[in-house]
Formats: C-alpha cells, structure tokens, sequence
C-alpha cells in the first residue's frame, strides 16, 4: 500500500497571482521563482522531491474537471500503489 510522505503541492485561483505573489515575496520572504510559485525542499524527503506553491489566475482550468478553487497534491513511496 502506498503511503503519503508530506505535501507535494499547494495549488489555488486568486485574482491576480503576480500581486500576490509579489505580497508573500515582500512580507513573508517567500523565494518566488520566475514560473510565479515557490519551491520547499522539505528536511527528510526522498531525493528530488519538493513541495509547491503555486498561486494560479481565477479564470484557470488547470484543476479541471474539478470545480474548486484549490488542489494538494501529496508526495508518495508508490505512486503506482
């Protein structure tokens, strides 16, 4: 059975992603990369492995067929499991 090992994605619609991104680059530190997300290498991960950040225009279908605003995806030992 496959089992989840931390969070590979945090995903989500906002109006206007560069501001935002921008916000959590000034007040947070936030490492904004040039694709407009943020990258973590969490401490205990297997090699290559990352966590995204990723904030996405409102009017996306890059979560479709869902209907939601946001998606998280998780890092596995088996993603054929």
């Amino acid at each position: 059975m496959a089992r989840v090992l931390g969070i590979g994605g945090v995903f989500f619609k906002c109006d206007d992603p560069a501001r935002l991104a921008a916000w959590y680059r000034e007040h947070l530190g936030l490492d904004v990369m040039d694709f407009g997300g943020a990258l973590f290498r969490p401490a205990g991960m297997p090699p290559g492995s990352y966590t995204v950040w990723g904030p996405f225009p409102a009017d996306t279908d890059y979560f479709a067929p869902s209907g939601r605003d946001f998606m998280i995806n998780f890092i596995v030992d088996d993603v054929e499991g």
